[in-house]
């Protein structure tokens, strides 16, 4: 994947640019590869930003925080509490526009509904 960062910040991400190392991204920017000249023939970019950290990992075991796979019927019958993050296999068989919401505190925030089918 082709990863990108501002200039300015190219000094601070240099020293993690070595090959076959396992690196853990830390708020990173995914999006499209808008670029005509695709480096790597991937569909997408990576973009490092003020905000996104980089650590080097040597003995790499898996994901850094454990998943909390939960079935569609936990969900559909509410015994999963609001606002508790949830994994879960299924497909996304419709993606709603993106919305402008107003959060609790004031703030804008962005939404996009979508609609699961379970993959069991």
């Amino acid at each position: 994947m082709q990863c990108s960062c501002l200039n300015k910040l190219f000094k601070r991400f240099l020293k993690h640019l070595v090959v076959d190392d396992c690196l853990l991204i830390y708020k990173p920017s995914l999006a499209k590869d808008t670029t005509k000249i695709k480096v790597t023939g991937k569909d997408q970019k990576l973009s490092l930003y003020p905000f996104s950290s980089v650590l080097k990992i040597e003995n790499w075991s898996g994901p850094r925080y454990y998943f909390r796979f939960t079935d569609f019927k936990s969900v559909l019958t509410k015994k999963v509490p609001a606002n508790t993050p949830i994994d879960f296999l299924g497909y996304v068989v419709v993606s709603y526009p993106i919305e402008d919401v107003d959060k609790k505190d004031g703030t804008k925030a962005k939404r996009m509904n979508l609609t699961l089918k379970d993959l069991q």
